[in-house]
């Protein structure tokens, strides 16, 4: 299920942000991390899938002072992605950022990125971060103010690898936010304890995080004051423990105002609810509703089609009236429906102001009668 969690306070201040944007293409140019920053690079015309031609989308990052690139996705999907540095090669297959963390040190100055497109119907994308670094000892990015607008996510971590290996022992980020907007911390890996601490400390206060979070979960702080100090500490280099983090300024998370349910009688024919939009992505702080009517003595069977939303924060719910009583739940990726003894079946979905991806597509269709 989805986790929010919402916690507000008050204040202001300034720093920091971006530099540049760098978007991958056919010719396959070469762009440069500078020291001491970073840079965002994107898949052409992001967040618009890209085709199946492997040579559509290819990018080279460098570093003239030889130092190493860090390359953080934060919203990515594709059949397949190459990486390569020197004699190091990467490939990963099935690409997805909402059931994985991708992080990756190259092991010299260049690095070489290729997104293969997908003849099937779906959605071939990426949204990443790159830095440059001496080493990989310490946490990235840490140690620098930021200052975050809309569009901006940085990812914080303790440690350059994805699965936590030689962490920083003692690491800090600061952040400001414009007025009216809200920081979302949204945890993709954290295992704490008393010794190994995550805290955030504002003018007014402080807050720890931890302990630590089941695999395949995502937790979201909301938190409303305009600057923020994050802190690491870690008395060890001990990679069991540790956390994975993007940083953003977003709207409230308040969901927006649905429309009134669209009623659609089901039938036994295969039927759908889906926002899907492979050019643009879903709208923030956009929402559906569509209501399914059947009869008590039949069963309708749900499930997923296709499914790219933000995994913390963009909701699709379910909510069935069985025996008078009406049950929610939220759907996630792979879940499948069967309902019975009921009247009718309403789906909603709402997004946040941030971080959209696809969409997604849900199928439906009656069984027929049963004794």
């Amino acid at each position: 299920m989805n986790w929010i969690f919402s916690i507000f306070i008050f204040l202001k201040l300034t720093s920091q942000s971006y530099s540049e944007i760098y978007y991958c293409n056919d010719i396959n140019p070469l762009f440069q991390v500078p020291s001491g920053g970073f840079i965002r690079i994107r898949s052409m015309n992001f967040p618009e899938t890209i085709d199946d031609n492997v040579a559509s989308c290819q990018i080279r990052l460098g570093n003239s002072e030889n130092k190493k690139i860090w390359i953080s996705f934060i919203n990515a999907r594709g059949r397949e992605l190459n990486i390569t540095s020197g004699i190091q090669r990467i490939n990963i297959k099935d690409l997805n950022t909402n059931n994985g963390i991708y992080n990756y040190l190259t092991q010299t100055n260049l690095s070489h990125i290729i997104l293969s497109g997908d003849t099937q119907r779906s959605w071939s994308v990426y949204d990443a971060v790159a830095i440059a670094t001496d080493s990989g000892q310490s946490c990235p990015l840490q140690g620098i103010n930021y200052s975050i607008d809309d569009d901006t996510i940085i990812p914080i971590s303790s440690s350059f690898s994805a699965t936590g290996e030689n962490p920083g022992n003692d690491c800090s980020w600061n952040f400001s936010i414009p007025e009216g907007k809200v920081i979302k911390l949204v945890f993709r890996r954290m295992k704490l304890d008393t010794t190994h601490i995550f805290e955030m400390t504002t003018t007014t206060s402080s807050y720890s995080f931890g302990p630590s979070m089941d695999d395949g979960l995502e937790y979201a702080y909301y938190f409303s004051e305009s600057w923020f100090s994050f802190r690491y500490r870690s008395p060890s280099s001990d990679a069991d423990f540790g956390f994975f983090a993007h940083v953003s300024a977003t709207e409230p998370p308040t969901p927006p105002n649905l429309p009134s349910c669209k009623n659609v009688n089901a039938d036994y024919g295969i039927q759908t609810f889906s926002n899907i939009d492979f050019v643009n992505g879903y709208n923030p702080r956009d929402g559906i509703c569509e209501l399914i009517n059947f009869d008590t003595s039949q069963e309708l069977e749900l499930y997923n089609d296709f499914y790219a939303i933000e995994k913390c924060c963009d909701v699709l719910q379910i909510s069935v009236n069985t025996q008078g009583s009406i049950e929610n739940d939220v759907f996630v990726e792979g879940k499948q429906y069967f309902v019975r003894d009921s009247k009718y079946l309403s789906i909603s979905w709402y997004s946040d102001s941030n971080l959209q991806e696809a969409g997604f597509s849900l199928k439906y269709k009656l069984h027929g009668l049963f004794i």
